[in-house]
């Protein structure tokens, strides 16, 4: 028996999807988890996967999708040399170690294993403006999809450890081929092209130089950040995850 995650879903078959926590010696904070089981309703463990070893822990969130298989939301560590040719000054890490995100949509095989079918590493899309000799160096507003290495407070300040972007939710959405996340510490929602990988809202964090002084490009992500809120209402603070509506334009 394992002490329960942060999500559960009630199926629509009466079966139940959950998370449950692993203790890592790597691995820690809110939200933390590293195993999805999946019950039936007369409590008969149908299907269980560790999502845990010391290159990355499951978190926060999970999400089945229309064709059963089953979004898994991670940790991916990553060690100060990783930081360090990725173009991110260390002096700004807490642990000497970086935690971004890393999805994972898996078909779940028997009664404990998983084929996994598709992949997408926060990591695959970088970008920073402080050295030329390190890759992914460019000019960082002219590439909204991808993310600044240099931004973004390392544990929030609160916690010692390497958490990035502590994004606490994942949602797809079946008729526009979508996955969204959200961020905490960034206070940003993200959306992916689940058919190309790409990021397809810009994060806010890196629109900041792309306002032209009265509108964002995207009026329903506003940012935490200050640089980018100075002159524009509302902000999202601290966001909780998000769902797609039934409905769309």
């Amino acid at each position: 028996t394992y002490m329960p995650g942060s999500s559960v879903y009630l199926l629509e078959n009466g079966d139940l999807l959950r998370t449950c926590r692993i203790t890592s010696s790597v691995f820690s904070g809110g939200g933390i988890g590293g195993r999805v089981e999946r019950y039936d309703w007369d409590n008969n463990l149908l299907w269980s996967y560790d999502f845990a070893d010391n290159n990355y822990h499951q978190h926060h969130d999970i999400e089945l999708m229309p064709n059963g298989n089953i979004l898994v939301l991670c940790w991916e560590r990553k060690l100060l040399i990783d930081v360090i040719l990725a173009g991110r000054d260390p002096s700004t890490l807490v642990d000497n170690e970086l935690w971004p995100t890393y999805i994972i949509e898996v078909e779940p095989q028997g009664s404990n294993g998983i084929n996994i079918v598709w992949e997408w590493h926060l990591w695959d899309h970088l970008i920073q403006d402080i050295d030329a000799s390190y890759p992914n160096f460019g000019e960082i507003a002219e590439h909204p999809e991808l993310f600044n290495i240099n931004e973004g407070v390392v544990g929030n300040g609160i916690t010692s450890n390497g958490d990035w972007f502590h994004v606490n939710g994942v949602d797809y959405n079946e008729d526009l081929d979508q996955i969204v996340f959200s961020s905490r510490f960034a206070s940003e929602i993200y959306i992916i092209d689940h058919s190309t990988i790409q990021i397809i809202i810009t994060p806010c964090w890196q629109m900041k130089s792309l306002f032209n002084g009265s509108e964002p490009i995207f009026n329903f992500a506003f940012s935490y950040n200050p640089a980018v809120c100075s002159d524009v209402s509302p902000c999202f603070i601290h966001t909780h995850t998000h769902t797609h509506t039934h409905t769309h334009t």
